[in-house]
């Protein structure tokens, strides 16, 4: 009876996923609750809900303003907390640096790059392990190590960051310069350190290195990427081919001799054509059924790569994410289930292969991955 309840955090409570998906979710009588489970609505209470969580989603800058003057000099976390918004809302609007401007509050400087600094702040929401988060952290600090400086785990995890926040390569001649240029950000720099601060606290699994041979990597199971880090993490991206320009759900890392497979569980026709509408989903905790590319045959080099990779001493990551979009906007982040091995397989083009991950799915991932199968 109250319009400014937030119900979107009461049923994203039960149901996990986006504030998107949540709205479809309602629209559809939630079919992806786990098995046993049932939230039945009558059409005038569904109406009511799908209102309250378009008004969540209508939320304007003038509220955030006023809510901003009332509150006071406070952190990020702080007028979180208070005005009851969201961080997506937030972020979905503008930045805290450009709210606390706007209710004239002392804020840090900005410089030449801020406006497109801060728009990639949702970049850095997903960072749910505690060595990036500690890693990110040191490069944005007053006083960072210099690029050049660095050793080469700790340049893995720069130049996860770089792309991160620059993923077309942002025009500069080397990493190096981009950090140079960083440096004169210390608004950005400050929100980003609470961005991070807020990421962590949303964690949702307990991330470990992973147990074959890329352990040493930045690699945590069970830690979200972007698509952007987890090719950095691996040295794929460079300069020369920024992740930006690459879309492709597989990718071959020649160097360390490691192919990394993206799958999205919940596909839709708006995002995938026939051909790409794979069947991937988990078997039970251990084991995943995953497609390759509609045109790979089992003679193909890349089908012999994957059928041969327990004796070829080749590396499979396996990454998936419930749906293309999620309540930050753009592409929603990988979910690293960790490194696999070889099983059997069925067919081609497209081969159904089944792998054997070295660590058990998450249970969300398993409920949400069987609800979609």
């Amino acid at each position: 009876h109250r319009k400014d309840f937030n119900l979107t955090q009461r049923y994203r409570a039960i149901t996990g996923g986006s504030r998107r998906e949540l709205q479809a979710q309602v629209e559809r009588g939630f079919p992806y609750l786990p098995a046993g489970s049932q939230i039945v609505l009558d059409d005038v209470t569904q109406a009511q809900v799908l209102s309250n969580i378009k008004a969540q989603i209508a939320t304007r800058w003038k509220h955030f303003l006023t809510e901003m003057r009332a509150v006071g000099d406070v952190d990020l976390s702080t007028f979180l907390a208070e005005s009851g918004a969201e961080l997506s809302d937030l972020l979905g609007k503008g930045s805290f640096t450009r709210l606390r401007r706007e209710a004239g509050l002392p804020t840090l400087a900005g410089g030449p790059f801020e406006e497109a600094l801060l728009k990639r702040l949702k970049a850095l929401v997903h960072v749910d392990d505690r060595s990036r988060h500690d890693a990110y952290l040191r490069l944005l600090s007053d006083d960072p190590p210099g690029y050049d400086s660095l050793s080469t785990a700790d340049r893995r995890w720069a130049d996860m960051l770089f792309f991160s926040l620059w993923p077309d390569g942002g025009g500069f001649l080397s990493i190096a310069e981009g950090f140079v240029a960083l440096q004169g950000e210390p608004a950005f720099r400050e929100e980003a350190r609470q961005t991070l601060g807020l990421a962590l606290d949303r964690a949702e699994h307990v991330a470990r290195p992973l147990v074959g041979r890329l352990r040493d990597t930045p690699l945590r199971s069970h830690a979200h990427y972007s698509r952007e880090e987890l090719m950095a993490a691996l040295g794929h991206a460079t300069l020369a081919r920024a992740p930006r320009h690459m879309r492709e759900g597989v990718f071959f890392n020649r160097e360390l001799d490691v192919d990394t497979l993206l799958v999205t569980l919940v596909k839709s026709q708006a995002h995938f054509s026939p051909t790409t509408m794979y069947g991937d989903y988990a078997i039970n905790a251990s084991l995943f059924h995953w497609e390759s590319q509609s045109g790979t045959s089992v003679a193909s080099p890349t089908g012999q790569r994957y059928l041969t990779q327990r004796s070829n001493g080749s590396e499979i990551l396996l990454y998936v994410r419930g749906s293309k979009v999620w309540e930050f906007g753009g592409g929603a982040p990988y979910l690293l289930l960790g490194d696999a091995d070889y099983v059997e397989h069925r067919g081609e083009r497209p081969i159904a292969v089944t792998w054997k991950m070295r660590r058990e799915l998450p249970p969300q991932v398993l409920q949400e991955s069987r609800a979609v199968s």
